[in-house]
């Protein structure tokens, strides 16, 4: 299938938008997505929270800078927090998607004191893009209860390559028996043209772990080729 990001627009109490934006010439069909939705507020069994932030500015092929982001504060204590988020706004018709870093070190996913949240462009030509508000949630590492449902979070080993490579990788599922439900998010960006998780395959979500790959635009290339990155993760079994 060609490359395509989620988009989201009028995200309200009872329903939300959705749609997929191609980051090729093509179009896009016959796409499942999987989401998790959370009130935002912060929350201490399991402890997590979950907040909108405004992102003004973006990230792109060759440009990985730390301004261009928005230093996220927590507002709960956390060992090892992992990281989800989403644009969740649909201001620019051209597509960006969520990432996130520690500090001064793109290539790290975030740490219990540092935490920078943003968006980028990837390859795209068309460099910069209308503010968009981010829905972020961050979660302790580790297993347990979800509103009733077994989960597991956390982060995947440096070991995801490009559609372009020889997916899918597999990552973990934890303690849950019978995953039904992933979310994922780029966990830092080490390499440098800028890509997205996506669940790889017809049926990705099993026992035996969940096949993800890392997908590129072909705006500027035909290339889906990608180094090694470090996903962030939430599975979701059955309620």
């Amino acid at each position: 299938s060609n490359p395509a990001v989620v988009r989201l627009r009028n995200v309200t109490s009872s329903s939300f938008q959705i749609k997929m934006t191609a980051a090729s010439e093509g179009g896009v069909s016959g796409v499942s997505v999987h989401y998790l939705v959370v009130e935002e507020g912060v929350y201490e069994s399991p402890r997590m929270e979950a907040r909108r932030v405004l992102s003004d500015d973006n990230n792109r092929s060759g440009v990985w800078r730390k301004r261009r982001m928005e230093e996220y504060l927590y507002a709960n204590t956390y060992e090892k927090p992992v990281v989800l988020g989403q644009v969740m706004t649909h201001n620019d018709p051209g597509f960006s998607v969520f990432w996130s870093r520690r500090g001064w070190k793109r290539q790290a996913r975030p740490s219990a004191t540092s935490c920078y949240v943003g968006r980028h462009v990837a390859e795209d030509p068309q460099k910069t893009r209308a503010p968009e508000t981010l829905g972020v949630i961050v979660i302790e590492s580790g297993s347990g209860m979800l509103g009733g449902i077994p989960y597991s979070a956390g982060y995947g080993p440096t070991s995801v390559r490009g559609v372009g490579d020889s997916p899918g990788y597999t990552y973990p599922v934890g303690e849950v028996v019978a995953p039904q439900t992933v979310v994922l998010s780029s966990a830092g960006m080490r390499a440098n043209n800028g890509g997205w998780p996506i669940l790889y395959g017809s049926f990705p979500v099993s026992s035996n772990g969940v096949e993800v790959a890392v997908d590129e635009d072909m705006l500027k290339d035909s290339e889906r080729r990608h180094g090694e990155e470090k996903l962030a993760y939430i599975v979701m079994g059955a309620q």
